[in-house]
């Protein structure tokens, strides 16, 4: 009886483990596209032909301890926005240090719900 037990435990563990790790890779697209959208919204720049705003990028993929969110130019002339200018058009490192903390007390919350 206990091994019968000890298997239908193992199986639930494997698909409670499932669950929690699609519902991390769930929160962490909602958290890139976001930090992508407060990236569109709040880039310090004046459009020409908008393809800088257009291109600004955030995408999630699952590392080997975690998750990581990747947020990104789509233009050449991307890192001068970020780096030249005296960093008056950047929006990447902007974004991150005002939207991280949010980010992770979201990651937090939902490991809260897990225990």
């Amino acid at each position: 009886m206990s091994i019968k037990w000890q298997g239908e435990l193992a199986n639930g563990l494997k698909v409670f483990s499932e669950r929690q790790e699609q519902a991390l890779g769930m929160y962490a697209d909602t958290a890139a596209q976001m930090l992508q959208s407060h990236m569109k919204n709040t880039a310090p720049w004046t459009d020409r032909t908008g393809e800088a705003r257009r291109r600004l990028s955030a995408k999630s993929e699952k590392v080997e301890n975690g998750y990581q969110i990747e947020l990104a130019h789509g233009v050449e002339y991307g890192i001068n926005l970020e780096l030249d200018y005296e960093k008056r058009y950047a929006v990447i490192q902007p974004t991150i240090l005002e939207k991280s903390n949010e980010v992770m007390q979201g990651f937090q919350g939902l490991l809260n719900r897990f225990r």
